[in-house]
């Protein structure tokens, strides 16, 4: 590690790591959830730590890695927004796009293969769905937080994810 940007990606890594340490530690059985937003850390935090050189994966691993992890990108956060949706409309909603999304995404790779152009056309349309279902989960508990107090730490929970993106 020779700047401080590699620095800063260890660290934030390490972060990222207790993150993932204390959403496995207050699982509570049936809330996959959290699960959900654990894994997908873990993908995150594999990918920083490649970046940071912290440690090396060979490149042929690293397009696997990256492909899995643009792949699994929606359905786990879509997963994990399952946690705010509060009637089961939107649920159901919700589990329709994942299984679209999975479809559109083997139907991409069987059309395209796995290249560059395939991670473009399949990151797209996943990145505006985390968007849009992140900010309408943040307005509505933000709404509601207003009211009710509880709500803020849901409110704090979509706004990060939303601002992430």
């Amino acid at each position: 590690m020779k700047n401080w940007e590699d620095i800063l990606g260890v660290i934030s890594s390490f972060l990222l790591f207790v993150t993932i340490i204390l959403l496995l530690l207050n699982y509570k059985e049936g809330r996959y959830y959290f699960l959900a937003l654990a894994f997908y850390l873990s993908q995150v935090t594999v990918l920083n730590l490649d970046s940071t050189r912290a440690f090396i994966i060979p490149d042929s691993v690293r397009g696997d890695i990256v492909f899995f992890h643009s792949f699994l990108e929606l359905p786990t956060l879509l997963i994990f927004f399952l946690y705010f949706a509060k009637d089961q409309m939107m649920r159901k909603l919700i589990f329709y796009i994942i299984g679209a999304y999975i479809i559109f995404d083997i139907v991409i790779c069987l059309s395209l293969g796995l290249t560059d152009t395939t991670l473009t056309v399949i990151i797209g349309p996943g990145l505006v769905l985390i968007t849009i279902f992140g900010f309408y989960f943040f307005v509505e508990h933000l709404k509601l937080a207003i009211s009710k107090r509880m709500e803020t730490g849901k409110a704090f929970l979509t706004g990060a994810t939303v601002f992430a993106y």
